[in-house]
């Protein structure tokens, strides 16, 4: 069986239509002789020219692909996914058509033989292959997020410590600005009260040597009238 549970591709056929009859360039694999026969009689039915058909006969479905005068055949389960069947005659194909030149009867079943076993791994279900890419990509992407989201807490921490340095700051700004204003207001009272001791000083000498009423001071500034009055 195959990898999604439907009957495989168990028969592939390569042929070439000329005018008058059908040749069979290789088959695989090669104990279908009965197989082979029934295959070669839906053959020769068919003109050239570039068509497919499917054929379905109690359990098989017959697909057939021709392209010109090449005949590209495989025979499967009815259940087995016609996007399957078409990848595998693609497949074969291309195959063909690139190697240029004649193959030998071995190189053809070779080429058979290797898509039918991708074909029936799962390996040409281009579908499964691209939805198993998508479930690839969202578990990177959920991974993604996983780790995004982690960075945004630590983003958050880290904002959070900003703006408790941007406080921390503001208050030692205005701690700074207040400490300055009370080393204004603590300068003025020293040389106020500097000021004052200053004054205080010269009215305590001046008291000392004028004397309480201040007379003797004031006598220095007074004219000598008696010296003047003698002069005359």
């Amino acid at each position: 069986m195959s990898a999604n549970n439907t009957t495989p591709i168990f028969y592939g056929l390569v042929g070439t239509l000329s005018e008058d009859n059908f040749i069979i360039q290789s088959d695989y694999p090669r104990d279908h002789s009965a197989l082979t026969r029934t295959c070669q009689n839906l053959i020769q039915r068919i003109k050239k020219g570039n068509q497919r058909k499917c054929i379905s006969h109690e359990q098989y479905s017959f697909n057939i692909q021709v392209r010109e005068d090449s005949i590209f055949l495989c025979v499967s389960g009815e259940d087995t996914k016609l996007r399957v069947i078409n990848t595998f005659l693609e497949n074969v194909e291309e195959r063909w058509n690139s190697a240029g030149r004649p193959l030998q009867r071995k190189q053809i079943k070779s080429i058979l033989k290797d898509e039918m076993d991708k074909a029936n791994k799962g390996d040409t279900d281009k579908i499964q292959q691209a939805q198993e890419q998508i479930e690839d990509i969202k578990g990177t992407m959920l991974e993604n997020i996983d780790k995004a989201l982690k960075r945004g807490e630590d983003l958050d921490v880290l904002l959070r410590s900003t703006e408790d340095v941007k406080e921390a700051a503001g208050e030692f700004k205005k701690g700074s600005l207040k400490l300055k204003r009370k080393m204004q207001m603590r300068l003025c009272m020293m040389v106020c009260t500097l000021i004052y001791i200053v004054v205080f000083i010269v009215l305590v000498i001046l008291g000392a040597v004028c004397g309480i009423s201040g007379g003797t001071c004031w006598d220095l500034f007074e004219p000598k009238t008696d010296n003047l009055q003698a002069g005359e």
